[in-house]
């Protein structure tokens, strides 16, 4: 591997409206809009009667993720497909109401094909100036390749990305298939990718290996990281078994965590490897597998970094929805519910398939996916206490909610996000006989009833302020966080704070009012900062 300058500890977050949404915005702002309503519960007011449905293709839509916007109009990204190109990436903008967003592409929807063949979106990420990235697979007949594709805010495609706005990123001859499977967007608007590269053709255990891919801000590989072709690939454990990354965050420390399975005697188990952001192994801990008890194959689909450098794996163990509280070493945390790992048992029988998760700013975290139960499956929310791994049990029935379009349809679960009143928006597939067709609905939150009391926290500085390029924050503590939040509550940026104080280089940002929230195990303060100038 050819050594590169580490890229700087600010990043602009993957941004599902995973946790980066502010309770405190309500009182700083003056604009008492949280969501009041029984938590859980359906929101009339959205779409039609509570729900928009969005047939595409021929009946073979499928939604993967979504991202909500700074104004809670929202995204929706998937497959469809065609009987002339296959299956096509398509991306669908709605007004915050569940209306359809005119103003994307044609009536609110773009669709585009890659190879001509298999092509399936993963992960959609916002970059700052409101141009969104994609990324997923393509199959050219041969190989399946990891791709990424840019679009600019009215749904165009970005011709100054790629190749048309389109990059399809290459396979070492020595793998078989790559899989992009996540997205990071980094301050300088250049990428980092996850997901894994097979190695089939060359290990006998028919093994694969986690894999992290950087571009260049104009869609260019960055071809001085990693392997191959831009490509940083690890073996974990050095067995040669598959090890797939389904998910990636970044720590508060500044590494990258990214999360998935990894076979170890004969079975898939939770796993996950911290990177640096320039594709190297960073010294120390940096990478281990769980065997779940009383389970047999585990994977993770969503990390969740806390403030002091755990993180909250949360995944499926057998059949159960489960999480899995991990300190800055590796191990277990025995206050997390029981030994650490809290799991979702709904009896013999039923399954509970985890697809998405999100982290509120009171610390909980809610669960999107899918319950096989009954005739027909069903969409569910789970909420969980991440401070105690236990299920927040003012949040639907005992923490769960279990909803369907109709009792005679498969009801899928597929993506979330959380506004900025605090609902939740969340993305799926209806199944009806031989037919597939997305949907969005929003479910009420209380996240102003639930919050546990922050103790006093030492009052912080801010100098400069108003900024133009950088500030300081004065007062602070080691081991906390310093984040910038936009005026809707979207995290911009985060980095570790310092004792005595903490520099912040943020990224190119329009001029105006943005929030600073300082946190410590001890509490949290925010500050309201002012950015002057052009960016």
């Amino acid at each position: 591997m050819v050594p590169r300058p580490a890229h700087q500890l600010s990043w602009i977050s993957k941004d599902h409206g995973l946790g980066t949404r502010t309770y405190l915005l309500a009182a700083l702002l003056g604009a008492g809009l949280l969501a009041t309503a029984q938590p859980g519960t359906i929101d009339l007011a959205f779409g039609a009667g509570g729900i928009t449905q969005y047939p595409i293709g021929t009946g073979h839509d499928v939604n993967r993720d979504l991202v909500v916007l700074p104004d809670d109009r929202f995204v929706v990204v998937g497959h469809t497909y065609d009987s002339i190109t296959g299956f096509d990436w398509f991306a669908a903008r709605f007004l915050s109401d569940g209306g359809w967003d005119t103003t994307f592409g044609v009536n609110g929807l773009v669709r585009f094909d890659l190879l001509g063949d298999e092509d399936g979106v993963n992960a959609v990420a916002l970059q700052p100036d409101g141009r969104l990235v994609l990324a997923g697979t393509s199959y050219d007949g041969t190989a399946m390749h990891a791709a990424v594709a840019r679009l600019n805010s009215d749904g165009t495609l970005d011709g100054a990305f790629g190749i048309n706005g389109v990059v399809v990123l290459p396979v070492d001859p020595v793998f078989d298939d790559n899989h992009a499977t996540d997205v990071l967007v980094l301050p300088d608007s250049s990428l980092l990718v996850t997901g894994w590269a097979d190695r089939d053709a060359v290990w006998t255990n028919l093994g694969g290996s986690q894999g992290l891919w950087h571009l260049f801000a104009d869609g260019t590989p960055d071809n001085a990281f990693g392997n191959f072709a831009a490509l940083a690939e690890r073996d974990l454990f050095q067995d040669q078994l598959n090890d797939r990354a389904l998910c990636c965050a970044l720590r508060p420390d500044g590494l990258v965590a990214a999360a998935g399975g990894s076979f170890v005697n004969g079975y898939e188990r939770m796993s996950f490897a911290h990177w640096n952001t320039d594709g190297s192994v960073p010294g120390g801990f940096s990478e281990a597998y769980y065997m779940v008890p009383s389970s047999f194959s585990s994977h993770v689909v969503e990390v969740l970094p806390l403030i002091n450098s755990d993180q909250v794996l949360v995944g499926q163990a057998s059949s159960d929805l489960t999480y899995v509280h991990v300190d800055a070493t590796g191990a277990l945390d025995p206050t997390f519910a029981t030994n650490g790992v809290y799991r979702m048992d709904l009896g013999p029988g039923n399954t509970s398939i985890p697809a998405h998760a999100l982290r509120t700013p009171d610390d909980h975290a809610v669960v999107v996916g899918t319950i096989y139960r009954g005739p027909e499956p069903s969409l569910y929310l789970h909420r969980i206490d991440l401070s105690t791994g236990m299920p927040d049990t003012l949040f639907g029935s005992g923490a769960l909610v279990e909803w369907q379009i109709s009792p005679d349809s498969s009801t899928v679960g597929t993506a979330i996000g959380m506004q900025s009143d605090g609902r939740l928006v969340v993305a799926g597939t209806y199944f009806n006989f031989a037919y597939n067709k997305p949907f969005v609905t929003r479910f009420q939150q209380d996240i102003t009833t639930d919050l546990r009391p922050a103790s006093t926290v030492s009052s912080v500085r801010v100098a400069p302020n108003p900024f133009q390029y950088r500030t300081t924050v004065l007062g602070t503590e080691s081991g906390g966080t310093v984040e910038l939040l936009d005026a809707m509550g979207r995290t911009l940026m985060h980095v570790r704070s310092a004792e005595g104080s903490t520099e912040l280089v943020p990224p190119v940002l329009e001029a105006g009012p943005y929030l600073l929230r300082y946190r410590t195990s001890a509490g949290t303060q925010v500050v309201r900062v002012v950015r002057t100038g052009a960016p």
